[in-house]
């Protein structure tokens, strides 16, 4: 039984340093990050890094430069002191930036696309059939707080210094300074004491 049980243990210690390897060698080695099992990573050549990056365990974090037969031109940027939650979906097709800072809790998910654009014509195809569409970028300022469960959706931009509520769906830019929630996320609080 203990035999068993070294072996467990050995199996489980190679497999942490392979997978170190693996994020080492993908996230540029020397820049400071953590990051936790099953990150599921495609297109890391169009995603920048800020330093000091924390991924929690069971992300997906994707840049499609072709889906469906369509080519993107995809760019995700991180700011520095990012700490993503567990289970988040950030996806792109067009362009994601992130500001320092951020924070979110867990299952958020920030996408700049979907598939189709709702046409009636696009109901008879099977969603991962359709052609990805996006309406625009998604602009995160710094010091951003995102709830567990909130949505952020294409073309908005959101400001620097903002809060948004738990199971949140942003549809609309939030101006600096702010807390939002609902759905569709509303300003409800202005922080008036933040510079």
């Amino acid at each position: 039984m203990k035999v068993i049980i070294l072996v467990s243990r050995l199996i489980r210690m190679i497999q942490e340093l392979a997978y170190q390897s693996y994020i080492d060698k993908t996230l540029g080695k020397g820049i400071a990050h953590r990051v936790g099992e099953r990150l599921f990573l495609i297109g890391n050549e169009h995603i920048e890094w800020g330093m000091n990056i924390t991924i929690a365990d069971c992300c997906t974090i994707t840049a499609w430069d072709e889906f469906a037969g369509e080519h993107h031109t995809p760019s995700i940027k991180f700011g520095k002191n990012c700490n993503i939650g567990c289970y988040n979906n950030i996806t792109a097709i067009n362009k994601i930036e992130i500001g320092d800072n951020l924070l979110t809790g867990r299952w958020v998910t920030i996408t700049d696309h979907a598939h189709g654009n709702g046409l009636p014509e696009e109901a008879s195809i099977a969603p991962i059939d359709r052609k990805l569409f996006s309406k625009g970028p998604i602009i995160i300022g710094s010091n951003v707080w995102i709830g567990d469960k909130a949505t952020i959706l294409p073309n908005v931009t959101i400001g620097d210094n903002v809060t948004i509520g738990a199971n949140s769906v942003v549809t609309r830019s939030l101006p600096n300074n702010c807390i939002a929630a609902g759905n569709p996320a509303k300003v409800i609080k202005i922080k008036d004491d933040i510079q």
